[in-house]
């Protein structure tokens, strides 16, 4: 399998804060690790179920189900991670940059859609850098057009003041 989607994955979310990820991870095996796995060639699709981890050098994605769709010559094409119990903890995405720096996400989803590159983020997303943050139900990053969208939810499921996007941005010397 091509490891391009993991790594875009977190660059996705590391070129939206304006920095690198170390750049060896790229050359770095994937390693996962479930409590189960299921693969299916026919369908091109590989799930994993309880306790994923996922690392890739510096990234390491954590979740409940990761399901990895590939292509006939077994290109990743759609990345899914998410966590299905209410209770459970959301999906968890960290990287560390080449300025030693760690990029987070979290998300209930997240969906990674290489061949387009875009990167969804669902369902009290949030990504954060040192205090730099961006919340909000559905965080969206266009690689291809380096554009990051963000949607609070719907005015008839938030609650009072918790549906609007909020992005926290400190002065440089307030960050480090």
């Amino acid at each position: 399998m091509n490891k391009k989607p993991l790594l875009l994955l977190g660059w996705c979310l590391i070129l939206s804060t304006g920095a690198h990820a170390l750049s060896n991870d790229r050359d770095k095996a994937i390693e996962i690790e479930a409590d189960r796995a299921s693969l299916d060639n026919k369908k091109g699709l590989t799930l994993y179920f309880g306790n994923v981890v996922i690392v890739q050098g510096s990234l390491t994605l954590k979740a409940e189900k990761v399901t990895l769709t590939y292509d006939e010559k077994r290109q990743i094409d759609v990345v899914i991670a998410e966590t299905e119990n209410a209770g459970s903890p959301p999906v968890y995405f960290e990287q560390v940059l080449d300025n030693k720096e760690k990029v987070h996400a979290e998300a209930r989803l997240m969906e990674y859609h290489a061949k387009q590159d875009l990167l969804h983020l669902k369902k009290s997303a949030s990504i954060w850098k040192n205090k730099d943050k961006i919340t909000g139900e559905h965080i969206m990053y266009d690689a291809k057009e380096g554009k990051i969208t963000a949607e609070g939810k719907p005015a008839s499921n938030a609650k009072a003041g918790g549906g609007r996007v909020k992005v926290t941005i400190e002065p440089p010397a307030a960050s480090k």
